[in-house]
């Protein structure tokens, strides 16, 4: 599922999708974002097996029973809380919404995950759910970081660190990685210059 989901996801790009204000050509995720394929290609190994029978999602349970995944959960788990990225304004190019249960019967976190397409309200045009099985919480939290980005960037003939958290909404520039953040001028000077023209031909030579 997420393998599929990622090919749909680059089949969009370069395309005019949407309708009204959301009509746009989608566009590759841009230097100051992470990108989402990089985000659920981490999230592969935690996937769960899941099958479709008669429209209905299966998952395995314990390596032998198929059960339908609404049912399981309704039956066997509880459900913790439910977020979207948008609200923290990540820096992921594609909003992630996720519910996250507790398996009453192994305590393990089950995840419910859809991808925002980016084409249209916040409040709908998502994907089909993944889902995805962790030891705890905090393991589901460290795997998304795996997708943070951390860029040296030359501008001006000196050389700045960029720290990128997909759970932070703020992006850090700093001198070295252990130097405290330059002030906030030379800040939107250093993110305007890492979105021209300049900088990404730059980097693509």
């Amino acid at each position: 599922m997420i393998s599929e989901l990622i090919q749909e996801l680059k089949g969009m790009y370069g395309r005019e999708m949407g309708s009204g204000y959301f009509k746009h050509n989608v566009r590759k995720s841009s230097e100051l974002e992470i990108d989402i394929c990089d985000v659920l290609e981490s999230l592969k190994p935690y996937e769960m097996q899941t099958t479709v029978d008669n429209d209905l999602v299966m998952i395995n349970v314990n390596g032998v029973q198929w059960v339908e995944v609404y049912n399981y959960i309704e039956d066997y788990a509880n459900e913790i809380h439910h977020i979207n990225s948008y609200n923290w304004n990540s820096p992921i190019s594609n909003n992630i919404d996720y519910k996250v249960y507790r398996d009453l019967n192994t305590d393990l976190i089950l995840i419910e995950m859809m991808t925002h397409y980016g084409i249209t309200d916040i409040r709908c045009g998502y994907s089909d759910s993944i889902w995805l099985e962790f030891q705890s919480e905090d393991e589901f939290m460290e795997v998304l970081t795996e997708s943070n980005k951390y860029l040296n960037v030359e501008y001006n003939n000196i050389e700045y660190y960029v720290d990128i958290n997909i759970l932070n909404d703020d992006v850090r520039v700093m001198l070295t990685e252990d130097d405290g953040e330059v002030n906030w001028e030379m800040k939107s000077k250093i993110l305007e210059y890492m979105e021209s023209n300049e900088y990404l031909n730059k980097e693509i030579k």
